[in-house]
């Protein structure tokens, strides 16, 4: 996969987390709770486009 498109898919998928978390009216502290699984810090960067989420944050 080249540079250009792994930024894009990270995009893709951090736009589409944000879109289900909003169409639910959720923040980013409610999705994430006590953060003993995800940090609000780790959402971010994820729904930023920053980072690929690892399949157990997918799942969580």
């Amino acid at each position: 996969m080249t540079k250009d498109r792994d930024i894009e898919l990270k995009k893709k998928i951090g736009n589409k987390i944000r879109s289900l978390r909003l169409n639910k009216d959720l923040t980013q502290a409610d999705v994430c709770g006590d953060e003993a699984e995800l940090t609000i810090r780790e959402l971010a960067r994820i729904e930023n486009g920053y980072v690929f989420p690892s399949l157990s944050k997918l799942v969580f």
